[in-house]
């Protein structure tokens, strides 16, 4: 694309039809691009500081973060700016809407996950009344809500990646395995895998799976460790957690599928039931 920004790019992200990408630098500007044309459709302007996050809503709104310590919700076609979200207290390394657009999640130099949303639709998002989600114990560097927006991962500088479900807002699985920062996490479409990647120099696939019941959820937790080569054949490791519900675990049953025995290591999976 033609030249644009005076600084670093440190952020860019396609809208969901793919025809316009938006990009994000350390000279505080948000851009977005034309991609047929190739050509800068317009130059958002509002943070105060280096942009470290660009991204797109379910509707098409733009969203930005940087290092102002600011979240900004824009309108593409206007290039207006729709929301400015302070409440972070450090810089904001990511922030994302939850797929039906109900809410924005954000992180960064915190420990914690800042929820915002809207008393009704149309209405500027504020701070949730739940408060930030406290769990991490230092900074959080990636966010990425499920594809059916019921649960959230997040990625942090303490080297776990932790499930948090949305509906009440609460942690139920702390992956543990990573030495080093996370920096990015993704779930696959179907929601039945979790890819997080780390300074360790290492990339992990969880498979976790979700059955519910009147009495327990189950989560089971299988990380495959990949290693500085994604796909890598030799050296490759696997992970095996299984989480037994409490009463299952009393009856001392082995619920694990026969097809999912494998060698256990040095990962673990951490479940918190309120």
């Amino acid at each position: 694309l033609a030249a644009g920004h005076s600084r670093n790019v440190a952020a860019v992200s396609f809208s969901p039809n793919g025809r316009i990408l938006v990009s994000g630098s350390s000279d505080s500007k948000v851009m977005i691009w034309d991609v047929d044309s190739l050509s800068l459709k317009a130059t958002l302007k509002g943070h105060t500081d280096a942009i470290m996050h660009v991204g797109f809503g379910p509707t098409g709104q733009i969203i930005s973060a940087g290092q102002d310590s600011t979240v900004r919700v824009w309108d593409p076609e206007s290039g207006s700016e729709v929301m400015s979200l302070a409440g972070h207290s450090n810089w904001v390394r990511t922030a994302h809407f939850t797929p039906n657009g109900k809410f924005i999640l954000s992180g960064g130099g915190e420990e914690t996950i800042r929820l915002w949303s809207s008393l009704s639709p149309g209405q500027k998002m504020q701070e949730h009344w739940r408060g930030p989600l406290r769990g991490h114990r230092d900074a959080v560097y990636a966010l990425k809500p499920a594809p059916d927006g019921s649960q959230l991962v997040s990625g942090s500088a303490d080297s776990t990646a932790i499930i948090w479900e949305l509906d009440h807002f609460t942690e139920v699985l702390s992956l543990k395995g990573h030495s080093n920062a996370i920096f990015s996490v993704d779930w696959s479409k179907d929601g039945t895998w979790i890819a997080s990647g780390s300074l360790d120099k290492s990339i992990r696939l969880w498979r976790v799976k979700k059955s519910m019941t009147t009495e327990t959820m189950l989560w089971t937790a299988v990380a495959v460790v990949v290693g500085m080569i994604l796909g890598l054949r030799s050296g490759m490791m696997t992970i095996n957690t299984f989480l037994k519900p409490r009463s299952l675990a009393q009856e001392g049953q082995d619920t694990t599928p026969p097809t999912e025995k494998m060698e256990r290591h040095q990962a673990e999976g951490t479940m918190k039931q309120e």
